[in-house]
């Protein structure tokens, strides 16, 4: 007898192959019920003629045989490679459905999410507040200077912010108290009287606060104030052959520069703004050299910088100089280039 898998030689009564090891399928005549070789067509010991009995009884394994009897391949088995590509190929059109969905879900939650999708709602004012809200949560805004103490009125500091919206214009600064101490469009504070007061820094719905202390007896009067502003502002621009001579007196404003820019500063170096120059000065009146020869030589024009005599080229050195009016100053106008 020969394995209806492997064709191989095997005896008559094995019930495993012993060169493949499949089991060897067993049927039996259904007349007498003597076991049967594979693919016998008559019974040996009734002579039954198997193809016109009912159904064989099988053995466990339905797999059908790779040979017949006669060791010729069978038919059946011959199709089940292709029965077997077929199933693999609908496999992998089910995984590139489902991959497509996947990504299509994907796109649909992320138009959604960054309101390509609206919801279909109408009306200006809702529309206006969710774009609002949408843009403030993409940015930020935090205090760097959380708290300020004055021991006197008429003192002024700056709040230092860090955010990453670039029309810093558009921050609304307010104080809570007036009485105690005042605030201007750039976030300059500026004590008044005794008490404390919370300083606020607003982009659409975004805040941050600073807490003010006034710790001091009285009040400034309206007259002092007034002449406050006055000073500043008869002081404003150029004076001394200075683009700003009170960069080391006192804080630099947003009015400041627009004054010193509708003035008569001169000619600045090529490529050089206002601000960067205004920097440039602060650095200068400490005795700094600079390696750019142009910008060297418009200081070395000025008599207050020729009178200096022993010049520094260690920026770092020259910073440790500075007051903190010049300190804030610098950050400032570097803020605003």
């Amino acid at each position: 007898m020969r394995c209806p898998y492997c064709n191989a030689q095997i005896d008559d009564d094995a019930t495993f192959c012993v060169n493949c090891g499949n089991p060897i399928p067993v049927s039996f005549c259904t007349q007498c019920g003597a076991q049967l070789a594979p693919g016998s067509k008559f019974c040996p010991v009734c002579g039954a003629n198997q193809n016109e009995t009912t159904e064989d009884v099988q053995s466990t394994n339905s797999r059908e045989a790779p040979y017949n009897v006669q060791g010729q391949p069978s038919e059946d088995y011959i199709e089940e490679p292709a029965q077997q590509g077929g199933s693999a190929r609908r496999q992998w059109w089910i995984l590139i459905i489902v991959i497509v969905a996947a990504a299509v879900a994907v796109i649909l939650f992320s138009a959604w999410r960054f309101g390509l999708i609206g919801s279909g709602e109408s009306g200006n004012g809702s529309s206006a507040q969710s774009a609002s809200s949408e843009d403030a949560s993409d940015h930020y805004l935090t205090i760097i200077t959380t708290t300020l103490e004055f021991d006197e009125p008429g003192l002024t500091s700056r709040v230092y912010i860090d955010t990453d919206i670039e029309s810093r214009s558009e921050i609304t600064w307010t104080s809570a108290d007036t009485a105690v101490a005042a605030v201007d469009e750039d976030g300059y504070v500026t004590s008044v009287g005794a008490g404390a007061t919370t300083v606020t820094a607003q982009w659409e719905t975004l805040v941050a606060t600073c807490e003010v202390s006034c710790d001091f007896e009285g009040t400034a009067t309206a007259d002092t104030a007034a002449s406050a502003d006055t000073a500043a502002a008869d002081t404003a621009g150029s004076e001394g052959d200075y683009l700003c001579s009170y960069s080391s007196d006192r804080l630099i404003t947003s009015a400041d520069l627009a004054s010193i820019s509708s003035g008569n500063y001169g000619t600045l170096p090529a490529g050089e703004t206002l601000p960067q120059m205004i920097v440039n000065e602060i650095y200068a009146k400490h005795g700094y050299q600079f390696q750019n020869p142009d910008i060297e030589a418009y200081f070395q024009a000025k008599p207050w910088y020729q009178q200096i005599g022993s010049y520094q080229t260690d920026q770092s050195i020259v910073e440790q100089s500075f007051n903190s009016y010049e300190k804030q100053n610098v950050l400032f106008l570097k803020s605003v280039q």
